[in-house]
């Protein structure tokens, strides 16, 4: 073999070495590549996700000692500024009373305090809900007709039936109170009615106790 041909061949040798070891590389690489592929989904599996938990409201506990059934007013501050908006809550406790039907009214001054149709929240506790102002007078009447098949209310401790937003609008000598218009064994005041029983039956007001809302007004 010439001098030639055995430079040739010793190229096409060093040309497949190269190859060999470019591919050997290339398949390392890949290897790693991979490992760290792997490693990089087993470490973002191993992170643990942890699910948000879900808004529990806490409520102020009653002023005075209330015995269920009752309604009461809540509110979360005990002093509010002027031309600011008060949150009053309406909670109520059925106890061990299966109920079909309530009526909540508050009063309150006009000339502190004002409130629209618009800020009446009412929760989806009873079947038919409403809420009417009159003047200074709010009314929330709440009714089921189990005669239909729908299901009486009986809440598990108390229960938000609605939310009343007031606007401040002065400063009173005095703090401010949303009152509860209450007598007890009167159906015709705030109330509350065991199912099964009508109007026309001139039934029991269940309802035993109520709590009023009160807060200051700063200015």
């Amino acid at each position: 073999m010439s001098e030639n041909q055995d430079l040739i061949v010793s190229h096409e040798v060093s040309a497949k070495r190269l190859l060999v070891l470019a591919i050997g590389l290339f398949g390392i690489g890949a290897t790693v590549m991979g490992a760290l592929t792997v490693q990089n989904v087993r470490s973002k599996a191993a992170v643990p996700v942890v699910s948000p938990s879900p808004f529990v409201e806490i409520v102020p506990p009653p002023q005075t000692g209330l015995v269920a059934p009752f309604i009461r007013l809540v509110t979360m501050q005990s002093k509010y500024n002027l031309l600011s908006t008060v949150p009053v809550s309406v909670y109520m406790d059925t106890g061990d009373q299966e109920v079909s039907e309530s009526t909540v009214q508050l009063a309150f001054d006009p000339n502190v305090l004002e409130i629209s149709q618009d800020d009446i929240q009412l929760e989806p506790v009873f079947k038919s809900m409403e809420a009417n102002i009159f003047d200074n007078i709010i009314t929330i009447t709440m009714f089921v007709n189990t005669e239909l098949g729908y299901p009486s209310v009986q809440t598990q401790g108390e229960q938000k039936v609605a939310t009343l937003f007031f606007k401040t609008k002065t400063e009173p000598k005095d703090r401010s109170v949303i009152a509860i218009d209450f007598e007890k064994n009167n159906p015709t005041k705030t109330s509350m009615f065991a199912a099964g029983t009508t109007r026309d039956e001139e039934p029991e007001n269940l309802l035993t106790n109520v709590e009023e809302a009160s807060f200051a007004i700063a200015p």
